[in-house]
């Protein structure tokens, strides 16, 4: 009988600690953020969220579907070695044009020894007027991988992921993740579905959406942001994809799990 009571509640105390253990050990092998490690990356995220406001570099004078408003030149001269200078073009409409999302007419011509870049900055002519709470849809397949991508860690993680859900339902928002169908081999498991996600990521509030095989992610996230009015909480710019220019990225970064997003531009 002694025996028995003892091998039960050692068994009970087992029960107990592992989990506490568990979660420690998972704490300690988080990577330990230093001030200037968290400001570089606050400032990468600032840098994508200007240059996420705008939405298509092109050398037409015109984007398909959208009525556009010019607003003014923009230019930048540069060395003949550099390649491509189209993002710091970018930053610049930005900062003389805070309501810019595109730049049509994009010309390169030699210019004293280098190079001219030289576009138009546009604003939509009629733009959507923005609901007071936009809804918010997060690129799952860009966010389980801030830290891989911040060289913290080395395999992808839904701990940055469950940080941003947890920040936007802080602020009042019940966002939509949308995964592409290798999400779950990415994570190590084989196949997910949304109900598989869903329950790992233990938030009852949202929703989660696994695109079929074959179907790229990031149309439907563009497309659904596009339908919806909703902002997109990614690190992506989606160059491969035609952006509309009213569809708004949220940047950011995690370490550790703890996470800081942009504000979304006005």
């Amino acid at each position: 009988m002694t025996l028995a009571l003892i091998l039960m509640f050692g068994l009970a105390a087992f029960g107990l600690l592992f989990p506490m253990a568990a979660t420690l050990w998972q704490r300690l092998r988080r990577p330990v953020p230093t001030a200037r490690q968290r400001a570089l990356l606050r400032a990468e995220a600032q840098r994508l969220a200007r240059r996420g406001r705008i939405a298509a570099i092109t050398s037409d004078t015109r984007l398909p579907g959208a009525g556009l408003k010019p607003l003014g030149e923009v230019w930048l001269t540069r060395p003949a070695k550099d390649q491509d200078v189209t993002d710091a073009l970018a930053q610049k409409a930005v900062r003389l044009f805070p309501e810019a999302r595109a730049l049509t007419g994009l010309t390169v011509r030699p210019h004293k020894g280098g190079r001219e870049w030289r576009a138009t900055a546009c604003a939509p002519r009629q733009p959507r007027p923005r609901p007071a709470r936009a809804p918010v849809l997060i690129d799952g397949s860009n966010v389980v991988n801030w830290e891989v991508n911040a060289g913290l860690t080395q395999r992808p993680s839904l701990r940055p992921l469950i940080g941003v859900i947890d920040q936007l339902l802080n602020e009042g928002q019940t966002p939509t993740v949308i995964f592409d169908a290798s999400i779950g081999h990415r994570l190590g498991r084989g196949y997910q579905s949304a109900t598989d996600l869903k329950r790992r990521l233990n938030r009852p509030a949202i929703e989660v959406l696994v695109v079929d095989k074959g179907t790229n992610a990031d149309t439907v996230l563009l497309a659904t942001a596009s339908r919806l009015g909703a902002d997109i909480v990614t690190n992506d710019l989606y160059r491969d994809h035609a952006r509309p220019p009213e569809v708004q990225l949220r940047p950011g970064f995690s370490i550790g799990g703890e996470v800081e997003l942009c504000p979304t531009a006005p």
